[in-house]
């Protein structure tokens, strides 16, 4: 989560989703890389969400993880859209990753 000094209120809400997650999980952890990714496709971690990456940094682990029967969306469970990759290279990406269930709970908490 990063904290958004030009936005605290945006801040307090990452938290509060934090917070939820962390009550409902049995553990939490992130190498924010793509190892994160390869655990959850391998089933050893449940899910894997980011709110600051690059296209780059998601496309690849995308086909991986659905490959592997997993969910692979954006932090809001929308669909992300690559179409013309090369005027989205400044742009945030954003991904909630996950068995189908678990991201199924997952995106409850975060939309409630």
């Amino acid at each position: 989560i990063d904290g958004h000094q030009e936005n605290p209120t945006l801040t307090y809400e990452e938290i509060k989703i934090l917070g939820e997650i962390i009550l409902k999980c049995r553990n939490l952890r992130s190498s924010n890389s793509v190892f994160d990714f390869m655990m959850v496709t391998k089933g050893s971690y449940g899910g894997f969400l980011n709110k600051t990456s690059k296209i780059w940094d998601n496309v690849a682990p995308q086909i991986i993880v659905e490959e592997a029967g997993g969910v692979y969306t954006d932090f809001f469970g929308e669909k992300i859209d690559y179409t013309t990759p090369l005027q989205k290279v400044s742009e945030n990406f954003t991904c909630c990753v996950a068995a189908p269930d678990l991201h199924e709970q997952l995106q409850k908490i975060i939309h409630s």
